[in-house]
Parts: C-alpha cells; structure tokens; sequence
C-alpha cells in the first residue's frame, strides 16, 4: 500500500516507521516544516520518501492527525483517509491491563494519583504522561525516563511486558482498545484543524467497545451518541472542607465502602483536582482495590511537580502551574476554585511563553480578561529571556507563575 503520512511534530515518524515494518511503501511530509535535515535523512535511510512539501500524486491511504487542517493535503489525491487515531487503533499490540486517560482539564493529575494507587496494591506500573515516563512501586516512581509526546501514535511505544498495568495520558484521544478508557471532562470544546472541526469529536476516539469506558456524569448528555452503551458515569462522591489558608491544606471526605474523611498535603490544590479523586475513585471500584490502599494512596499524594505546585514566598504564596494545556480555561479554572475561600483580588499572574513542542497557541486577550474578571494583575514576560520575578513577589502576596510547556 502505498501511505501519506503527513505530520512529523506529532509522531508521525512512529506511525512511519510502524506503516515501513509491515511492508507499506510510506512517504512522510513535515508540513510544519518543524524537523532539521538531520532527522529528514534518518528517515531517509529508513527507506521512506521524505519531503517538506506534499507531492501531488495519488496515495492509495492518507492519514494524519485529527487536527490537522485539510489545507495541508495540497494537491494529493488518496483513496482512503484515516486518522492517527484510527491508525493507532489498527497497529496497537497487546499490553499489559492499559488504561487510557484523555480530556481537557486534570489528565496528568489523574494519572498520577491512578500510578500511586495501583503501586501502593504491590502492582507495577508503567506512567506515560506529558511529564515524562516513568516507573512506579510501591507508591512511587522508582525510575524517570526519556520525556515523550502524548500524541496517539506514542501508544504504539509503550512496552509490551514486564508491568502489571500501563497508565497513558493522551492529548486528542485514544486507541480504542484499552481496557480502561476514562474522560476527565470536557470543560472547553476548543475549536481543532483550522477550526472545521471540535476537541469533543477527537477525544471520543478513546473510547472502546470491549472494555470500560468512564465519563463525568455532568458530561452524560455531551457524550451521547459517542461513547458507547454501557458505559460508566462517575462523580458526586467525593467533597471538601475549606482550609482557612494554602498552609494547612484542606480535608476530603469520599464515599468509598463507607465514609472516609482525610487530611491532604498543603504542597498542591486539590480542590482544583475534584475530578480526578472522582476519576480514581471510580476506577479504584471497578479494580475492587480495598478502601485502607485508596486512603493510603490520597492521604500520601503530594499532587504532581510543577501542577498547582504550593510554595512559601515570604509571607505570602507563590503557585507554579507548567504544562503544555496552559489556556484560558485553566486559568480561570485555578483562578476561580482559590477565590472560594481565599481572596484573589491584587494576585499577580505571570504568564511564561512555551518553551517546548506546544501545538495550542494562547489567546493573551482571552487570558487578560480572565484575570482581570477576578482583579488579579497580568504580566506576561519575553519569549526565551532569563526572567527574575522577585519584585512582582515582594509586591503581591499572592503569585502565579503560569508557564506553558512540555510535549502534546
């Protein structure tokens, strides 16, 4: 079969590499014009045709991300189209229990609290998020590796054996083919590929036929029709007590055989993370973990390095907030859950440029007018020049620093 492969910036070059195994003569285009030449001729010698421009010949299959604008395709012709995601779905290989995690807010923090319950049972797990990779026992990450994109095709990598579970944090949606496959939510339908298409329509490929597939139960009506019957909703089990102040952190009370009440770390939000406890709550039931490992898991997390990350600044407050989903949304998500019991007005939020492989650009007359709904104050500093930020802390006591990067 002859196979377009258009996009390198979102592993295209996996997905390339996967199309060349089985015997597809592949053609990849860095239509981003993203890679160096060095990459290009690596994939060259691999035995593919590589090329920044789309040539115009007819190609017997088409496939690229979700998101990628139609405009791109240029003068090609090709017989069938396919998503990355549809792609993923067809080459995945077998895996240990692998449980797939997409949405718009708390993916990352999901994941995590979902690899430090599953440890904590005596399982190995294997963590893929936009932080990185790692190995987790015992309640912990035992090993870091390389960091990677969460683009579908970075499914096609992960490893085959050697875990008790395998959890993957994905940007647009999934394979299809979890055993798990759990929305966080959907709290902006943001417009993808040039605007013809919507986030929902891509993050619904994650759900699957023959495994479980979980949804917020606020969300029920959003997902009708593209999730699967039978699928599980989640939520409503799980409420907080307010702290007076970011130093003593808060107390959770869940519903999970029976009622349990506890006490959480000061070093991060977790009132900003209500929807992934509920994520791991629901997920904890259907894995029948027992209530002591659940108590232990949450009591124990320390929420995720760099998201929502509580730090002492004097006598003040300063909250760290890196990822590569730094939106608007997010903002005023942070922005709105402090101002329940703590008072926002005079923060000072400090916006950082993407410093890595970023697809979302920001929209900075979105964002100032969010913080300024809340009268916080906006200071946006110059890509890629060393920042010192002591005078906005000593001036305000309470800071954000908001910057936008890792891998999609």
């Amino acid at each position: 079969m002859d196979v377009l492969v258009l996009d390198l910036t979102h592993g295209g070059d996996i997905l390339a590499r996967r199309l060349i195994a089985r015997g597809d003569a592949v053609t990849v285009v860095d239509i981003y014009n993203l890679a160096t030449d060095e990459q290009l001729q690596t994939l060259r010698s691999e035995g593919m045709e590589v090329s920044r421009k789309v040539p115009t010949r007819v190609f017997d299959l088409l496939t690229a991300p979700s998101h990628c604008p139609d405009s791109y395709i240029g003068e090609a012709g090709f017989n069938q189209r396919r998503t990355f995601h549809e792609m993923v779905g067809e080459l995945i290989e077998e895996t240990p229990f692998r449980i797939e995690v997409t949405g718009v807010k708390g993916k990352t923090t999901t994941c995590y609290m979902l690899a430090r319950l599953l440890s904590l049972q005596g399982k190995r797990v294997f963590l893929q998020t936009s932080r990185g990779r790692e190995e987790w026992v015992n309640g912990c990450a035992s090993k870091a590796m390389e960091v990677v994109s969460i683009a579908p095709t970075s499914l096609l990598m992960l490893p085959n054996d050697g875990y008790d579970f395998i959890i993957a944090e994905v940007s647009l949606g999934g394979s299809g083919k979890a055993d798990i496959s759990l929305m966080t939510n959907l709290a902006d339908d943001y417009p993808i590929a040039a605007g013809t298409r919507r986030a929902r329509e891509s993050k619904a490929t994650i759900f699957n036929e023959n495994g479980e597939n979980l949804i917020p139960h606020d969300e029920e009506d959003v997902w009708r029709g593209l999730v699967p019957d039978g699928s599980t909703t989640y939520g409503g089990r799980v409420t907080f007590e307010d702290p007076p102040s970011l130093s003593e952190g808060a107390v959770v009370k869940f519903d999970y055989e029976g009622s349990a009440e506890i006490s959480l770390s000061p070093s991060y939000i977790p009132q900003a993370s209500k929807g992934a406890y509920e994520a791991v709550l629901a997920i904890a039931e259907l894995l029948e973990i027992e209530s002591d490992v659940l108590i232990e898991a949450i009591k124990g997390f320390e929420g995720v390095p760099g998201r929502g990350e509580v730090t002492r600044n004097g006598d003040g407050f300063l909250i760290r907030e890196r990822n590569p989903g730094i939106s608007h949304v997010s903002i005023g998500h942070l922005l709105s859950t402090l101002s329940n019991f703590m008072d926002v007005k005079d923060a000072a939020v400090i916006m950082v440029p993407a410093t890595r492989k970023v697809c979302e650009k920001m929209d900075m007359d979105t964002i100032k007018d969010v913080v300024g709904s809340y009268g916080a104050y906006l200071h946006v500093t110059d890509e890629g020049s060393p920042q010192s930020y002591d005078e906005i802390l000593r001036n305000h006591s309470l800071t954000f620093l908001f910057q936008k990067e890792a891998y999609q």
